[in-house]
């Protein structure tokens, strides 16, 4: 690393833990609010890691939350944030019931995440978590808009879409550049995993209209505390992730994690 780094710390891509400790360390990071309670014990109630305490806790927490037609997602607290994902994000949904909510708790408990990620993600011990839902207002492929920010040596080098990684690039200076070529990777990830490639239908004229009026008032605001991060914690390359497109809320930290390669950056 170009600094020295403690090395009794291990990263550990615990969501809670990881929440707990950027926002002490680094002055105005916000994550996602994660329905947790305010004392150590209460917490780790919060947080399933086994037990049948822990696991009737975070059931009638969750039941809880539909009661009060709050909007959530289960998911583990494990891993890739695309593992194991449980969204209560819809309560007209007919699948905004009660009655999902302990297969979907054993479901993510049990997940593990794929094989091809990093050896950080993978030794984590399994865990599930619940997390408030982020309205960014308008939506790709029906998620909310999440932007995976790159830096290098300190300092925001670009970012990405997540649901569509080849479609636009955002430079340092909030530019967005629209491809006109395939981008879709050639690597091994991208041909044996499907990790780089481009997809078939374009974003919606609506919603690119949205993230470009978003990213206007928001990119300072993420590229401020994406290389604090990075500088606070000394990582040679990172990559923080941001929901955004909610002007009231604002952009919300979603995960930091390592970049796992270039697949993410321009050919």
């Amino acid at each position: 690393s170009y600094e020295l780094q403690d090395f009794n710390t291990v990263w550990q891509d615990d969501k809670l833990d990881q929440k707990c400790i950027v926002e002490a360390a680094v002055d105005g990071a916000q994550y996602v609010k994660y329905f947790v309670g305010t004392n150590r014990h209460k917490a780790e109630h919060s947080r399933l890691r086994g037990g049948e305490d822990a696991r009737r806790s975070l059931v009638e927490k969750a039941r809880e939350l539909i009661a009060n037609q709050e909007k959530f997602v289960i998911k583990a607290s494990h891993g890739a944030n695309s593992n194991a994902i449980f969204p209560y994000c819809d309560t007209t949904s007919p699948k905004y019931k009660a009655d999902h909510l302990e297969h979907d708790i054993d479901a993510a408990l049990a997940s593990r995440p794929d094989s091809t990620e990093n050896w950080q993600i993978r030794v984590v011990t399994p865990g599930v978590v619940i997390q408030k839902c982020y309205d960014s207002v308008a939506k790709d492929m029906g998620r909310p808009l999440e932007l995976k920010i790159l830096t290098v040596w300190g300092k925001v080098v670009g970012a990405t879409l997540e649901t569509a990684p080849k479609e636009f690039w955002v430079t340092r200076s909030g530019a967005i550049w629209q491809w006109r070529t395939d981008q879709t990777g050639s690597g091994l990830l991208t041909r044996f995993h499907g990790k780089g490639k481009g997809r078939a239908e374009p974003i919606e004229d609506a919603t690119m209209e949205h993230i470009r009026k978003s990213l206007k008032r928001q990119w300072g605001k993420m590229v401020k505390i994406a290389e604090k991060i990075a500088t606070t914690f000394g990582n040679d390359e990172l990559r923080v992730d941001f929901f955004f497109g909610n002007a009231e809320d604002g952009p919300r930290l979603n995960e930091v994690t390592y970049m796992g390669g270039a697949a993410r950056y321009p050919k």
